[in-house]
C-alpha cells in the first residue's frame, strides 16, 4: 500500500506541474482525511479539492464524521450512490429473486 504523504507528494507535483487543476480523495477514512491536510500542510503541497463519500437515506454516516471534517478543512463534499447501491431504486422485492 502507498504511504499517504507518497500519495500527497504525487499529486502536488502533478498540480504544481499543470497536468492537473486539483485532485480529489475519494472515500477516506476520517483519520486518512484529517492526515491527508496534515501533511499537506506540513509540506506546503496542494490540499485536496473535495472528498467523495456514499449518500443515501440508508448511507448517512458522512453526516457525523466527514462532513464536519470537510468544513473545518475547507474541503468540498461529492456524494454518489444516492440509490444505496441499487436498494432504493424499486428493482428489489421482499421475497423475489
Amino acid at each position: 500500500m502507498t504511504a499517504l504523504k507518497d500519495t500527497v507528494a504525487a499529486l502536488d507535483d502533478l498540480v504544481r506541474v499543470g497536468k492537473i487543476r486539483y485532485y480529489d480523495t475519494s472515500i477516506f477514512s476520517p483519520g486518512e482525511l484529517i492526515e491527508a491536510q496534515w501533511i499537506a500542510d506540513r509540506t506546503m503541497a496542494n490540499h485536496s479539492a473535495t472528498e467523495q463519500v456514499p449518500r443515501s437515506p440508508l448511507i448517512h454516516g458522512s453526516e457525523r464524521e466527514t462532513l464536519p471534517i470537510a468544513r473545518e478543512y475547507g474541503v468540498g463534499v461529492i456524494t454518489y450512490g444516492p440509490l444505496a447501491a441499487g436498494w432504493l431504486s424499486g428493482n428489489y422485492r421482499l421475497g423475489t429473486p
